[in-house]
């Protein structure tokens, strides 16, 4: 505050007056921002203690049952307990579970969908091994012939020339001519198929003739060798007595009985027929050649013996 004025002097004497004395008011302080906040700290500590107080006062038995779980023990090294800590026999320790471990997902390939499918997967029954088949000994001479000359397995073409022969019997036909007609054909192929649906050793149409295959199962035994060749063979007299000739027959075999020319298809199986006549005849004929050769020797060396004997009776020995 400003000070008080004293007038200069007063209006009689010009001598100035005695001032009278200024009073003093008393000055407000404003409150410090820090002081400010540590009261509120102050005070908040004070209500959470007596909120704690209150719940111990509360709660008697929590402190105690903390106190039993937990003794206090002394640490002998940092991080080592020195005396074991007894659990209370009212505690129960939990079982602990053998978690499994993660297995990786795949995504299942395209075999092992084939294995899980039931038709894949089902059992194929397994056929039984054919019973070995007895050849004469022409039918074992042709049989080497035609294993060598077509590269086939030898096992295979036997029973392929049995069952020739057993046929050409059934039907009357030459069993080399048969066996012909598979060499042009299939070239002993038993799974051969053609593009215009012939099937099987003779290349048998099973779209025509259906009905000679019902007694072996359908025309899916079109592949079975013995069927096959049985149905041919039939197939096959039927049209040479027909038509009257082997030629003719062969020409109606191959789907050109209408035309004119069968292609040559005729003069081909006849040369395979002959072919294997010659093979039969050169072991047929070595065989009977070999067995005069030796009995001329025996019978060569008989006269030398009596020629001997005469021989020595002239001379008086």
């Amino acid at each position: 505050m400003s000070r008080l004025s004293c007038p200069s002097a007063n209006a009689t004497g010009g001598r100035p007056l005695a001032c009278a004395p200024r009073a003093r008011v008393p000055r407000m302080r404003a409150a410090r921002p820090g002081r400010l906040k540590m009261s509120i700290m102050i005070g908040a500590l004070a209500a959470c203690s007596l909120v704690s107080a209150q719940q111990a006062a509360q709660e008697p038995d929590l402190a105690a049952s903390a106190s039993e779980l937990i003794p206090p023990t002394g640490l002998a090294e940092p991080g080592v307990l020195s005396e074991p800590v007894a659990l209370p026999e009212s505690v129960a320790l939990p079982e602990l579970v053998a978690l499994p471990e993660p297995v990786e997902q795949f995504e299942p390939s395209a075999a092992d969908r084939l294995r899980h499918d039931a038709v894949q997967s089902a059992a194929v029954p397994v056929p039984k091994p054919l019973p070995p088949v007895k050849l004469s000994r022409d039918e074992r001479t042709l049989a080497r012939h035609i294993a060598g000359t077509y590269r086939v397995a030898n096992e295979s073409i036997e029973r392929f020339v049995h069952y020739s022969f057993k046929a050409a019997s059934e039907f009357r036909l030459d069993p080399h001519l048969i066996l012909a007609v598979m060499a042009v054909e299939s070239g002993f192929n038993p799974d051969a198929q053609s593009s215009a649906g012939a099937q099987g050793l003779m290349q048998v149409h099973t779209r025509v003739h259906t009905s000679k295959f019902e007694p072996f199962g359908g025309p899916e035994a079109a592949y079975d060798p013995m069927a096959n060749i049985k149905v041919g063979a039939r197939i096959l007299s039927e049209y040479v007595k027909r038509y009257g000739t082997v030629a003719a027959g062969l020409k109606a075999y191959v789907g050109a009985a209408l035309h004119d020319t069968d292609g040559g298809y005729g003069s081909k199986v006849m040369s395979r027929q002959a072919e294997f006549d010659r093979a039969v005849r050169a072991r047929s004929g070595g065989t009977r050649q070999a067995a005069a050769d030796e009995s001329a020797g025996r019978s060569s060396t008989v006269d030398v013996g009596a020629m001997v004997d005469r021989v020595g009776t002239s001379i008086g020995l």
